[in-house]
Formats: structure tokens, C-alpha cells, sequence
């Protein structure tokens, strides 16, 4: 939690867990329709992000699901 200067815009720039959900979404689809040798793609919010990412990748069997578990 910021503050200090910038805390009145803090509340502006929160985003829901929904919307984190649907950008995390967007961003897998992308990274599946991307050759890994023309761009890697890359989250660094936090490790919730890795388990969002890690149930879409669970149903659809990915290719590359083995390497995603620990």
C-alpha cells in the first residue's frame, strides 16, 4: 500500500481479481499461439499468477504441462 505522494491515484490504478484473471487468460492464450523461439512471454505480479496459469494449462492437456509442475 503506497504512501504518502501518489495515494489518491492508488485507488484509480486497483484493478479487480477478475480482471487480473482475464488479462492472465488473454496472456496464455497469446503465449500457446506463439512460437517460444520468436518471443518468451513472462509474469512477474506474483506466484498466484502461476497457479492461475497452471489450471487453464491443466484441462487443455498443454504440450509443455509436464514442465509446469514443480
Amino acid at each position: 500500500m503506497p504512501s504518502g505522494r501518489g495515494t489518491d491515484s492508488y485507488e484509480n490504478l486497483k484493478i479487480s481479481a477478475d480482471e487480473v484473471f482475464s488479462a492472465l487468460d488473454l496472456l496464455q492464450e497469446y503465449a500457446s499461439k506463439t512460437d517460444p523461439s520468436v518471443m518468451e512471454f513472462l509474469t512477474v505480479d506474483g506466484p498466484q499468477d502461476a497457479i492461475h496459469l497452471f489450471s487453464l494449462m491443466k484441462p487443455k492437456n498443454a504440450h509443455d504441462l509436464p514442465e509446469a509442475r514443480p
